[in-house]
């Protein structure tokens, strides 16, 4: 009725995001706004890889009125709850119930790019040398801190190739970087 759509305007719903990697390991990052009345989402996404679209996003509604229809971006609703071949990225996932109730969140599948096993290994080669981001240049890449407050920053200069100064890194170097930079830049 009327009073589930007033709520519904709030853009209330309890957001549950939990990403598993390759190796089944889980990691669940919940933002809870509750509906008093009126439908609530909760959502499960899995990591692309690197370049790949094996990425999916799955809806769980509920306290709605089924049947519930769901869409990715500006697509079309559809009944199937779950979006598949997702590349990395942000998507905007929204639901709608029988009421016409509609919800939305934006969320982010992950490419698991770790960190600490492929990006601090080119950055350390090629950044935080002596002459370079070792201490004598601004900003110090030695600090973890440092690398992700200027994560945006090192992407584009690498995709451009920028930086390093002499251009070395490979394309797949690159595209490391990147995806790590796209999840977030997450301490992995």
């Amino acid at each position: 009725g009327h009073g589930s759509s007033f709520f519904c305007d709030l853009g209330a719903g309890v957001y549950t995001v939990i990403s598993t990697d390759g190796n089944n390991c889980t990691g669940t990052l919940e933002n809870t706004i509750r509906n008093r009345e009126g439908m609530n989402l909760q959502f499960e996404t899995t990591e692309s890889s690197c370049g790949g679209t094996n990425g999916t996003i799955t809806v769980i509604a509920e306290d709605g009125v089924p049947p519930y229809s769901f869409r990715m971006n500006d697509g079309e609703f559809q009944a199937v709850n779950t979006f598949s071949n997702l590349g990395h990225g942000e998507y905007e996932i929204s639901a709608r119930d029988a009421t016409g109730c509609e919800i939305g969140q934006e969320l982010r599948v992950r490419s698991g790019i770790s960190f600490a096993d492929r990006v601090a290994p080119i950055i350390e080669t090629n950044c935080a040398i002596t002459g370079c981001h070792s201490g004598s240049q601004f900003p110090d890449f030695r600090s973890f801190k440092n690398i992700q407050d200027n994560a945006s920053l090192i992407k584009t200069q690498v995709v451009t190739r920028t930086m390093p100064i002499d251009g070395a890194l490979t394309q797949a170097e690159i595209n490391d970087i990147v995806c790590w930079v796209d999840d977030g830049a997450p301490n992995n």
